[in-house]
């Protein structure tokens, strides 16, 4: 839900939007808004809409049936309940951040099905499901369009990766079960759940790590990067784009990640006290939405271990970013509060460009490159498994659990071997 003010007939009133749970035809969400003159009516109105939005007749589309977006309101009503409850119980709750990326992956499923290209649909049965998925008939949903549907996820043939093929995939697996729950038909899905051919697989060489020549000369073009380059026009005048300042944001926050692997998001989140020059070392608990640009915990900063900081996951930092940092931190007068404010798609199209210059091959161009260029180097050098995965922040229960009481005691000497190889 998002609420901000405007002026309505001249007066001043407070808006609150929410998703409807239809989409236009480009997948954009489409919204109903809610005015009133003071702020919490405004949200009142928008939580009694998302409370009873789920609650329309049981055939809203006359002789033709329930539908995909029938099943997918009531799960997204499931969704707001438990955001909800997540303020009274943040360990079972669902957080805001997971129902947006779960809406994000509806979002793609949805564009998907309105434009359909599996051969069992007739001409007439095509023209329905057409329509954004609104009126995409559950009845439309046998054994074969099922198949043939995970097919083309596998063959790329809708232009999306792997991962969200496999996103794409699992919400489609909710809304179906969603819709059996309520008795409104048998999904076909649960006879292919163990079939290996229409597996979606993970293959780490589909994404290649960088080599240490390209890692090397994308540091490069970062570290010219954050003292002047990207921020000078045609004319030569600095700070001339994005407001970046003499020391490039985007730049200094990758430089970071380089010999890190943290996440976008962690970087993103980092405050002049999670920094230990002492023992060259950085602490990550928080992470940045780079949707909604809010900061919130890790999911290692939720636990509560007994001797644990609230789950703080350490890292080791390479001796050769101290100066990187003073600069920075001079340069902003930066004393308190978070390191960037600079939008992921500010991050990104800074990224794409000095890889472009350093030749790095596009399809491996994304802002996990550095995470996964960062782990082919700890295997490299014989780091077992677990240290790895606790240094990398990897999204397992059994990894988290280790956060809370980190114990690494070669970090600082194996740091020590990775800078001497990636700079």
């Amino acid at each position: 839900m998002q609420t901000h003010k405007t002026v309505v007939h001249g007066k001043i009133k407070y808006v609150a939007a929410v998703e409807t749970g239809e989409f236009y035809s480009t997948g954009r969400p489409i919204l109903k808004r809610f005015y009133h003159a003071r702020r919490n009516e405004a949200v009142a109105k928008a939580n009694e809409f998302l409370k009873n939005k789920g609650t329309k007749k049981d055939v809203p589309y006359g002789s033709n049936g329930y539908t995909i977006n029938d099943a997918y309101l009531k799960l997204e009503s499931d969704w707001d309940v438990r955001v909800s409850d997540n303020q009274d119980d943040p360990d079972t709750g669902f957080t805001e951040k997971s129902a947006d990326r779960n809406k994000d992956n509806a979002r793609a499923l949805f564009k998907i099905l309105g434009n359909p290209t599996f051969k069992d649909l007739n001409k007439e049965e095509s023209l329905l499901a057409l329509e954004k998925g609104k009126i995409f008939q559950l009845k439309l949903i046998t054994s074969i369009w099922y198949e043939d549907f995970i097919k083309n996820l596998k063959k790329k043939q809708n232009g999306i990766s792997k991962s969200k093929a496999k996103r794409v995939r699992s919400i489609l697996h909710n809304i179906l079960e969603k819709a059996e729950e309520l008795d409104w038909f048998v999904s076909p899905h649960h006879k292919f759940k163990k079939s290996l051919v229409l597996k979606i697989h993970y293959d780490p060489s589909d994404v290649r790590s960088m080599t240490n020549k390209e890692a090397k000369r994308l540091n490069q073009e970062l570290e010219y990067a954050f003292s002047y380059g990207h921020n000078s026009n045609q004319h030569g005048n600095l700070n001339a784009i994005n407001g970046e300042g003499k020391t490039s944001q985007s730049a200094f926050l990758m430089m970071l990640q380089y010999p890190t692997g943290i996440r976008w998001g962690e970087s993103a989140a980092l405050t002049p006290k999670d920094f230990n020059w002492d023992n060259f070392t950085l602490r990550i608990n928080k992470s940045r939405d780079y949707r909604t640009r809010k900061v919130g915990k890790t999911k290692a900063g939720k636990l509560r271990q007994e001797d644990a900081m609230q789950g703080e996951r350490i890292v080791p930092l390479p001796k050769q970013l101290k100066k990187y940092y003073d600069r920075y931190i001079k340069d902003r007068n930066i004393k308190s509060g978070y390191l960037f404010d600079v939008s992921y798609e500010r991050t990104l199209a800074v990224l794409r460009s000095k890889c472009e210059i350093a030749k790095i091959p596009e399809e491996i161009v994304d802002t996990k490159m550095f995470r996964r260029f960062i782990v082919s180097q700890w295997q490299k050098q014989g780091v077992d498994p677990k240290t790895i995965a606790l240094r990398i922040g990897h999204n397992d229960t059994l990894t988290q659990n280790g956060y809370g009481t980190f114990s690494d005691p070669k970090a600082k000497a194996d740091m020590g071997n990775l800078a001497a190889t990636i700079y």
